[in-house]
């Protein structure tokens, strides 16, 4: 016996230990893992490379190109030979090595509108994948809230469940010693299975919350997600600032505006990199080359050395290219341009409207659950002292049963309101929040 208790002990110990060693996810634990383990997030951050590597590539640009070329041959027949010119009808080797290089002087400054053309795409591109960390940590702030006001739910389901059934038991006993009907205590045993009934609805509606809330943090993890309940609310009252100054902050600090301007941005420099092609264009180029050539069985050969010396050569020459006609092609890039240009301005005055609405939006959510959340809090301190004064009536049969669950239903109505309103209140309060700067991830 003694022995069976102390592998019981080692075995309550064990599953103790587990318990408290499970982690708690607060909110930040779940955005933060959603914004770190999001396949889409990775594959930007990929296209981010790529467009870094453009923005290096074009500075590179800027240098002179330089090459090496060699060639060597042997040659039969009559042919010419390179060194002196002239025809000879023998075998020879000959061998021919040059090195060139160009730079351009002046292009219409294409390339160094290119150069910010690709860094503004690279900055745009990066504040589009911040935009994009937003979307995924506004989602899943949204499922946990979802999470905990089915938690709620379910805790108000289970503590009405539990008040019916020991309502439930004394209609049965007062059935028994003839104080209640059977159609009262039929009606109650009805109003007990759609009890039952919500519990169960209310359980798989948190079980769908918290599958979301894994799928949108893509959770790999086999472990309950145990989720920390006791979220700090404070007192709702109306928010301490105004829209048109979370407005302002968000034009300065909203990714998705600064990545759209970001992008109007390039779009002009894109219009001044078409522009430069109207332009002519002056390249510098310099190179030096020389040969050796070696006729089989002449004795006379010139040594490689002084064949190298004395056919060597040198050249530097300038080029101007200036554009005449290309088919209207120049022309048709700055059109194009333009109309890019225009698109990136439409997209600026979108992206503003947006923000403001949304801001707009939350702000007038803010005092509509402002004002309602003292009327509900009224609306359910009436209802329990209503419920308390009908169980009273229903242990007295004064009440009947439909009458004494709609004062009860009336009374889990009001701290279901209650608490929903409490969590978005708080929802829309930290994306506010947000819009004036406050991270709700760390980087």
């Amino acid at each position: 016996m003694a022995k069976r208790l102390f592998i019981l002990g080692i075995l309550f110990t064990l599953i103790a230990a587990n318990v408290n060693a499970q982690k708690t996810w607060t909110i930040y634990d779940c955005v933060n893992y959603a914004v770190q383990n999001n396949l889409n997030l990775g594959k930007s951050k990929l296209q981010n490379e790529i467009n870094r590597e453009n923005y290096n590539q074009s500075i590179r640009s800027l240098l002179p190109s330089a090459g090496i070329n060699a060639g060597s041959g042997l040659y039969f027949g009559k042919t010419v030979d390179p060194t002196t010119y002239d025809f000879v009808d023998r075998q020879f080797f000959s061998a021919n090595y040059s090195i060139g290089g160009s730079v351009d002087l002046f292009n219409g400054f294409s390339q160094l509108n290119a150069i910010s053309f690709n860094k503004l795409n690279y900055l745009a591109g990066q504040e589009e994948s911040n935009q994009q960390k937003n979307e995924i940590a506004f989602q899943v702030l949204t499922n946990y809230f979802d999470v905990l006001f089915y938690k709620g739910l379910l805790k108000i389901a289970l503590e009405q469940k539990e008040l019916s059934e020991l309502n439930l038991e004394r209609a049965r006993k007062m059935f028994d010693t003839g104080l209640n009907s059977k159609s009262d205590l039929l009606e109650m045993e009805s109003r007990m299975a759609a009890e039952e009934l919500y519990v169960v609805q209310t359980q798989n509606l948190l079980t769908s919350a918290l599958l979301n809330l894994r799928q949108n943090m893509n959770y790999s993890g086999t472990e309950e997600l145990v989720l920390d309940e006791n979220l700090e609310i404070n007192e709702i009252g109306l928010f301490g600032t105004d829209k048109d100054s979370v407005y302002n902050q968000a034009l300065r600090t909203n990714p998705g505006v600064k990545a759209v301007n970001l992008r109007k941005s390039a779009a002009e420099k894109n219009l001044s990199i078409a522009k430069g092609y109207l332009y002519p264009s002056l390249t510098a180029s310099g190179g030096y080359s020389t040969n050796y050539a070696s006729a089989k069985g002449d004795n006379n050969t010139v040594p490689l050395k002084d064949q190298f010396n004395n056919n060597a050569s040198q050249s530097v020459s300038v080029s101007l290219r200036i554009p005449i006609f290309y088919s209207w092609n120049n022309r048709s890039q700055i059109k194009r341009a333009k109309l890019g240009l225009l698109q990136s301005q439409a997209d600026v005055d979108i992206a503003k409207q947006q923000i403001f609405q949304e801001i707009e939006r939350n702000f007038n959510d803010l005092s509509a659950l402002s004002a309602e959340y003292g009327q509900m809090v009224k609306q359910w301190e009436a209802s329990k002292i209503a419920y308390q004064a009908a169980e009273k009536k229903l242990a007295q049969g004064l009440i009947d049963p439909i009458d004494f669950y709609d004062s009860k239903n009336l009374m889990a109505q009001g701290e279901s309101n209650v608490l929903r309103t409490k969590l978005q209140y708080e929802l829309k309060k930290r994306t506010i929040n947000f819009f004036i700067g406050i991270p709700i991830y760390s980087e």
